[in-house]
């Protein structure tokens, strides 16, 4: 019964994991299009902050048959706040609050996928013992 609760909980981090991205892309589709260059620059740098997060998450899921998965989940928590700090940081100070907010919303549904994927992740792939060792872990990041 355990194991279908955690695989029902796997799939609703899923499900949210979804709907955040379907958030930001809901913000930022007309940004690829936009002849602003600044709307292209920001467009452009939150690509690269999504491709790198998924480029490491295939990374994560080719070594959930071992320990390096713990390792490399933690990595990932780091580069998601990382990301965080300097996506929002590039902006602070310009003096456009309604951009500033739009992208500091967009931000916030990257962050909440990039951790609802994880918490799905963790879940169904790791042991109990290295579910522990991970939450201790991920803790002082936050």
């Amino acid at each position: 019964m355990e194991q279908v609760s955690t695989l029902y909980q796997a799939i609703l981090d899923i499900g949210d994991s979804s709907k955040y991205l379907k958030d930001v892309w809901e913000r930022v589709e007309d940004w690829q299009w936009s002849t602003s260059e600044a709307l292209q620059k920001d467009y452009e740098i939150l690509r690269k902050i999504v491709l790198d997060f998924y480029q490491r998450v295939i990374q994560v899921m080719a070594n959930l048959d071992n320990k390096k998965s713990i390792t490399l989940l933690r990595g990932l928590v780091e580069q998601i706040q990382k990301s965080d700090k300097k996506y929002i940081g590039m902006y602070e100070g310009e003096g456009n609050d309604l951009k500033l907010a739009n992208l500091i919303q967009v931000n916030r549904y990257f962050t909440l996928s990039c951790m609802s994927l994880m918490k799905a992740i963790e879940g169904v792939s790791l042991t109990s013992e290295d579910k522990e060792y991970l939450k201790e872990h991920i803790k002082e990041l936050f």
